[in-house]
């Protein structure tokens, strides 16, 4: 199970993390938007070297950006990317023609487009990195999109831009806040829209895409996309410092970890560092031999894990409860596991968690909040 990595505690212990987070709070500043209820900025920086690619570069870009038809309609479009085998690049790795398939299908009066650029992890950045660094690019993307379907609005949500139109896109500035980026959470604070836990957006002509995804859309458009390739965060707990990589799906994810973090053998039998891999510091785990980057990795990171101890009992602060976004009442279910029951739940409605972590993040108590709950709802 992936889990919580840095959790609050682990921030006010290190002084580079406060750093960051200081740093984050003054460039995000604030924004006036329902939103959840966790304020949480980054936990680390770009450093001095902040992008490396670890995919080498088509002989034939050229030859293949002659020979891509023009992307025009939903179908094609459609083609194109289940052909190229893109999947979303959030994390969840659910593929992308099966979503764009969804959205075609629909028969909602109005689409809407979403590009989530909000990458509320607190340690992620590579998505930050693109629109800072590829704007264009990602607006080739969003083009394709525009003109492959009709959307009645085309919003991008991000935490660092907000207020003005970018011709038909509009650019939304999102409160810094965790889980933010959550696809029905965000769809809520921007359009008021509310949907069941089961329920698929795209199916009522909401497409929401992350920005990574959108940019790929437009590499594949132009014939220069390289299959399986994505951007991650590769990032250094102790120093919090982080950088951009490219990386293909298939690789192996020591070696890239070995040739990012130069000191990672004399640090792992020295201070008992680990290295960790998955969606963010919210959800990964300890890296294991022969394990490779796959759509679904957002992150890879070096250092020391949070502390967590079931056998310590709840504080009864409340504070998991309160900063939940799904509305479930963990306080008073971890009580009850504490006393050792193993049901009587219901009204508290584990069933609703997203497994965004929040819980775990600000448990005073250093409980992994999480993993009980995923252990009553059967995920464990």
């Amino acid at each position: 199970m992936d889990y919580v990595i840095v959790n609050k505690k682990e921030v006010r212990q290190n002084r580079e993390m406060r750093k960051a987070q200081k740093a984050a709070k003054r460039k995000y500043g604030r924004s006036r938007m329902a939103a959840p209820k966790l304020r949480v900025s980054k936990i680390v920086g770009l450093q001095a070297q902040d992008f490396i690619s670890f995919v080498p570069m088509k002989d034939n870009v050229s030859e293949k950006k002659a020979d891509v038809p023009s992307i025009t309609s939903a179908e094609q479009l459609i083609t194109a990317v289940e052909q190229a085998g893109l999947t979303g690049l959030s994390g969840n790795g659910f593929s992308t023609a099966e979503k764009l398939r969804t959205l075609q299908d629909t028969n909602a009066a109005k689409r809407y487009l979403i590009i989530n650029a909000v990458e509320c992890d607190p340690g992620l950045i590579h998505d930050e990195w693109l629109l800072e660094n590829h704007y264009e690019e990602v607006k080739k993307g969003i083009e394709v999109l525009e003109n492959s379907f009709s959307f009645e609005r085309t919003f991008l949500a991000s935490r660092l831009i907000g207020g003005y139109i970018d011709g038909k896109i509009e650019l939304v500035k999102v409160p810094n806040r965790y889980p933010m980026g959550q696809e029905k959470v965000l769809i809520h604070s921007m359009l008021g829209a509310e949907f069941a836990k089961d329920e698929i957006p795209a199916q009522h002509g909401i497409l929401v895409i992350n920005l990574q995804t959108v940019f790929m859309i437009g590499k594949i458009a132009e014939g220069t996309y390289q299959t399986g390739s994505r951007y991650l965060t590769a990032a250094n707990l102790d120093t919090a410092e982080a950088m951009v990589i490219e990386a293909t799906a298939g690789m192996d994810a020591a070696e890239i970890a070995e040739k990012v973090f130069p000191d990672i053998e004399t640090g792992i039998q020295k201070a008992g560092k680990k290295v960790f891999i998955g969606g963010g510091s919210m959800s990964a785990h300890p890296l294991t031999d022969g394990e490779q980057i796959t759509a679904a990795t957002n992150w890879i990171a070096y250092g020391r894990q949070a502390d967590y101890s079931q056998a310590v009992n709840c504080k009864g602060c409340g504070g998991c409860t309160g900063k939940c976004p799904a509305g479930v009442d963990v306080k008073n279910i971890i009580r009850l596991t504490e006393r050792g029951q193993k049901d009587g739940f219901e009204k508290f409605h584990p069933e609703q968690c997203i497994g965004c972590g929040a819980c775990t993040y600000v448990c005073a108590a250093g409980k992994n909040t999480q993993e009980v709950i995923a252990r009553i709802n059967g995920k464990i």
